[in-house]
């Protein structure tokens, strides 16, 4: 859905929460490394989503403020939304499958 979108930009998906944080963590001192957005499923197999904000959270606070995090899921849970509005890199939710407008409206945020 991105390609379709016209996005001009790297996408890099990680299929482990763990390793997408282990990732983050290495790429600390090389900030042109750390991505500006990341999709957050809300239901992960090993890490929900909002135990990845709760590890995300726990880095250097100047790695967190460049990024805006949007929650996926297909059910939004009002329970979920709500404990993931805790966390000030969310931006938003978003019901899967994305759409092109979607992706455009994550870009005027």
């Amino acid at each position: 859905m991105i390609e379709r979108s016209g996005w001009e930009c790297e996408v890099v998906v990680f299929n482990s929460a763990e390793i997408a944080l282990q990732q983050l963590t290495q790429d600390l001192n090389h900030p042109e490394l750390i991505p500006v957005l990341v999709l957050l499923d809300i239901r992960m197999p090993d890490m929900d989503g909002i135990t990845f904000l709760q590890k995300l959270n726990e880095l250097p606070a100047g790695l967190i403020e460049s990024i805006k995090v949007f929650m996926l899921s297909s059910s939004l849970d009002e329970r979920d939304m709500e404990m993931a509005k805790q966390f000030p890199m969310v931006k938003g939710f978003l019901s899967k499958p994305l759409s092109v407008a979607d992706l455009n409206q994550i870009i005027s945020i």
